[in-house]
């Protein structure tokens, strides 16, 4: 998980309470670091500071979901602001959900572990997805030959018959 606070404390908070649960803490203190880090080695999950200086959490999750790489990654932000413009902003450019500081421990773990799921379910389906696809077009191929053969046989009795039948007119 990649945690970006330009506050130290929180950053110590946040990471003690996730490593406490064994998750692996990879923490940034700025936009700017976070995505260099989120680009060499993709997190599972991102704990995103809304407000920082130079570049803030909107304008780094913006970027982020602009790149293939790290697009996929759920964004939750940490925000000490309840005004709901920002929070609208956050989930606008990408955000899946937010935190609220200070940090309640028991509902920053369950969101964190709550999309944690999600994002491994949707990474599951879309492989199950894959699979079926490949094994669709594998039935597909296997199912050419003999419907093929089917078809042509079924066009040689329509032809004798055909043929068997001009006979007994010609007969008549």
């Amino acid at each position: 998980i990649l945690v970006v606070d330009d506050i130290s404390k929180n950053l110590q908070v946040v990471g003690t309470m996730l490593r406490n649960e064994g998750y692996h803490v990879m923490p940034a203190t700025s936009g700017a670091q976070a995505l260099e880090r989120a680009q060499a080695q993709p997190p599972d999950l991102i704990l995103l500071d809304l407000m920082m200086p130079e570049m803030d959490g909107l304008e780094a999750c913006r970027r982020l979901k602009a790149d293939p790489l790290t697009q996929p990654i759920p964004v939750i932000f940490l925000t000490a602001s309840n005004e709901m413009e920002h929070l609208v902003n956050g989930f606008e450019v990408g955000a899946v959900d937010y935190i609220t500081k200070p940090f309640n421990a028991p509902e920053l773990l369950a969101r964190v572990r709550t999309h944690l799921e999600l994002k491994h379910a949707r990474q599951r389906l879309r492989e199950m997805n894959e699979e079926k696809n490949e094994f669709m077009g594998i039935a597909a191929h296997d199912l050419r030959n003999p419907i093929g053969s089917i078809k042509g046989f079924s066009e040689m009795i329509v032809e004798d018959a055909q043929s068997l039948l001009s006979q007994s007119h010609s007969n008549s």
